[in-house]
């Protein structure tokens, strides 16, 4: 699975299908970004299902099922979109002040 995931994170959206997607239907890119990465992750927690209908309850307790969770949960939190967000938030707010000192002041 590793090698899947990080084959998926090697892509990156600027140069996947997805992107070129999202600029048809004329979504921004930082929404489309999001998206992106969402749905990459329902499809690790789908996998996760899938290994845990397999192998039964406490597979993660296994040698090689700590493995795969480890993984999985690495994999999970380089999918994480909330700092990308917050970047976008402090910009917005930054240049929000901007204008509005400009134009006010």
């Amino acid at each position: 699975m590793s090698v899947c995931c990080d084959f998926a994170l090697q892509v990156q959206y600027p140069h996947s299908s997805a992107s070129q997607i999202s600029r048809v239907r004329d979504f921004p890119p930082l929404a489309g970004s999001i998206i992106w990465a969402r749905q990459i992750e329902r499809q690790l927690n789908a996998y996760m299902r899938r290994v845990e209908a397999v192998l039964g309850k406490g597979w993660e307790n296994h040698v090689d099922g700590q493995k795969l969770k480890a993984d999985g949960d690495s994999f999970r939190l380089k999918l994480n979109t909330q700092e990308l967000f917050e970047d976008w938030s402090r910009k917005v707010t930054l240049c929000s002040a901007i204008i509005y000192y400009r134009h006010f002041v």
